[in-house]
C-alpha cells in the first residue's frame, strides 16, 4: 500500500506542468531585452516570445499546460506591455497575442483555447476573464464533460479600456476604441467607440458622438465608468 501511494505520488508530479527553472525565465528576459521577474512562473519559455521592454512582474503565471502540441510559441507579449501580479495567462490548445503598450492588471485570467487577441495600447483591468471557448451541453443524459467544446475566439480592439472584473464570452469581437465597464458581462460584440455597461453589457452611447444606432439616448459628457 505505501508502495502504491508512493508511485501515485511519484507520478501525478510527473504528469503535471512544472514552471521552467529561473535560469530558463532570465534566458527568456536577456533575448526579448524584457524584465522576467523571478517570482513569476513561465513554462515552456520556448514557445513565449516577448517584445523589447515587456515587463512580467512577480507571480504572474504564462503558459501553464499549454506546452503539448508542438514547439511554434503560442503567447505573444508586446514592446512595452505590462503583465501584472497574479495575472495568468493560458494558451492552452490555441494561441493569445497582446499588442504593444497593454497592461494586464492584477489577477487577470486570459485564456487562449480558440484564440485571444488585443489590440496595442489597450488596458484590461484587475480580475477580469476572457474565455474563448464554451462547453456542448445539448444531451442532458451526457456528462458535459464528454461532450466536447467550440471555441471561435476573442478579438479586443486597439486602445480598448476593459473595466475591472469584466466577463468576455467566446465569439465576441469588441471594436478599437471602446470603454466597458466594471463587472459587466460581454456576451455580443460591440461597435468601435461604444461605451458599454451591464449585464448582460448594453451600449450606453457612442464615443464618437451620439446614440447609438436605434436609441434616443443623448451621449454624456464624460463616461459613467470609475474602474482601473
Amino acid at each position: 500500500m505505501i508502495l502504491k501511494k508512493l508511485y501515485h505520488q511519484w507520478y501525478f508530479h510527473r504528469s503535471l506542468d512544472h514552471p521552467a527553472s529561473r535560469i530558463a525565465s532570465l534566458h527568456l528576459a536577456w533575448r526579448s531585452d524584457a524584465y522576467v521577474s523571478p517570482r513569476a512562473s513561465v513554462y515552456y519559455p520556448g514557445r513565449v516570445v516577448l517584445g523589447r521592454g515587456a515587463e512580467i512582474h512577480d507571480y504572474a503565471m504564462l503558459n501553464y499546460r499549454s506546452g503539448p502540441g508542438g514547439a511554434a510559441p503560442n503567447l505573444f507579449i508586446g514592446e512595452n506591455t505590462k503583465i501584472m501580479p497574479h495575472a495568468k495567462l493560458v494558451p492552452q490548445q490555441g494561441w493569445i497575442r497582446i499588442g504593444r503598450n497593454c497592461s494586464i492588471q492584477y489577477g487577470c485570467l486570459l485564456y487562449g483555447v480558440g484564440g485571444l487577441e488585443i489590440g496595442d495600447d489597450s488596458r484590461i483591468a484587475a480580475y477580469t476573464i476572457m474565455t474563448p471557448m464554451n462547453h456542448v451541453f445539448a444531451d442532458p443524459r451526457a456528462p458535459i464533460r464528454t461532450q466536447g467544446e467550440t471555441a471561435e475566439g476573442i478579438r479586443i480592439g486597439r486602445d480598448v479600456w476593459i473595466g475591472a472584473g469584466v466577463r468576455i464570452v467566446d465569439g465576441v469581437i469588441i471594436g478599437d476604441g471602446c470603454v466597458v465597464g466594471a463587472g459587466s458581462v460581454v456576451t455580443k460584440s460591440l461597435p468601435p467607440f461604444s461605451v458599454a455597461v451591464g449585464v448582460p453589457a448594453r451600449v450606453l452611447y457612442s464615443r464618437e458622438g451620439g446614440p447609438p444606432t436605434g436609441t434616443g439616448a443623448a451621449a454624456p459628457a464624460t463616461g459613467p465608468l470609475d474602474a482601473r
